[in-house]
């Protein structure tokens, strides 16, 4: 598989793919007890429904990034970034009360050292602030490694930039992850 530059899409959602749900998960119960404001919530693959609530939600990811800084993001291009992944990826997203809520996006390819393993590289990773502090952010992980699984994946690599929250790191080192590198950036031109 390789990667293909320029995609583009209709962020109107137009159907091309079928995708299968993933299982759905439940909220973890405390002590036996059952939280007073505890919400249906799942972590399904996203569908070409989900493209417009998709980008939507990549542009408030992206504007916390250093990349917003130095170029505006496409809309047609997160969207097309979205039906790639869905197609041949790991597109995700949580629904709360019927609502998306947060999404995961990951490419997955052929390791660069080595084409006989597969490696998911996390392009965006968001919750919406008002859903965060809770277990949404490990379930989502656990729910990231399974799909990537079903895709045969060997390993996958999480992102965590300077703008990250900052439990981010040490939920992705809980998870028996490791820090494999840190990368620079530079305009050119």
């Amino acid at each position: 598989m390789t990667r293909s530059n320029g995609i583009h899409a209709d962020i109107s959602g137009s159907p091309t793919a079928t995708v299968h749900p993933l299982k759905q998960v439940e909220p973890a119960r405390t002590s036996g007890q059952v939280s007073a404001t505890r919400h249906p919530m799942s972590i399904r693959n996203a569908t070409h429904d989900d493209i417009p609530r998709i980008v939507e939600m990549a542009g408030r990811f992206y504007e916390t990034t250093a990349y917003a800084e130095q170029v505006p993001m496409a809309k047609e291009s997160a969207a097309g970034l979205a039906i790639l992944t869905m197609e041949s990826g790991v597109m995700l997203v949580v629904e709360c009360d019927k609502a998306v809520v947060g999404m995961a996006c990951l490419f997955v390819d052929q390791f660069t050292f080595n084409i006989n393993r597969t490696v998911a590289h996390e392009l965006a990773y968001w919750i919406e602030p008002e859903h965060r502090g809770g277990m949404l952010a490990a379930r989502m992980l656990k729910a990231i490694e399974a799909a990537c699984l079903e895709k045969s994946v060997d390993w996958i690599h999480m992102a965590h930039l300077p703008t990250s929250p900052e439990m981010t790191g040490q939920l992705y080192e809980r998870f028996g992850y490791t820090c494999s590198g840190t990368n620079y950036m530079k305009v050119i031109s």
